[in-house]
């Protein structure tokens, strides 16, 4: 008998897409788009998805590491901005909450979760959640 289902956040209730992120920072380095997404990735997966560093520190190092001239709160828009409802999977949810416990499981940092997931409207619907920043490990 099925009592809880789980749903992963990324593709699932949200489609997204980096490099709307990465070309818009492009503008502000001399680096290449693939030189700032070898960074950036590598700074995401190897520390910050995992709570390894802090969203002021991987903000900090990204600036750093890809040469921007950007001031944080700029660098913090274009990294959030990369986010679209997938609306189908949310009216789902809805729905099976009425009978089943549902959870969440995620490779997200700390900034993502703040200002897309913890903010949006489905949360709350969520009886569990697993996410890399908080467990220190990313989903395989």
């Amino acid at each position: 008998m099925i009592k809880a289902i789980i749903f992963d956040y990324g593709n699932v209730l949200v489609s997204f897409d980096y490099n709307i992120f990465y070309n818009n920072i492009s503008k502000f380095t001399d680096k290449s788009i693939e030189d700032i997404k070898i960074i950036i990735r590598r700074e995401m997966k190897d520390y910050y998805e995992i709570g390894k560093i802090s969203t002021d520190e991987f903000i900090e190092i990204s600036i750093k590491k890809c040469n921007l001239h950007i001031p944080p709160e700029e660098f913090k828009k274009f990294f959030n901005d990369i986010f679209e409802p997938i609306y189908e999977t949310r009216e789902l949810i809805k729905k099976l909450k009425l009978n089943y416990k549902i959870g969440l499981i995620s490779n997200l940092g700390q900034m993502h979760f703040e200002s897309e997931v913890k903010s949006n409207e489905i949360f709350n619907l969520f009886d569990e959640r697993s996410l890399s920043f908080e467990v220190g490990h990313l989903k395989p």
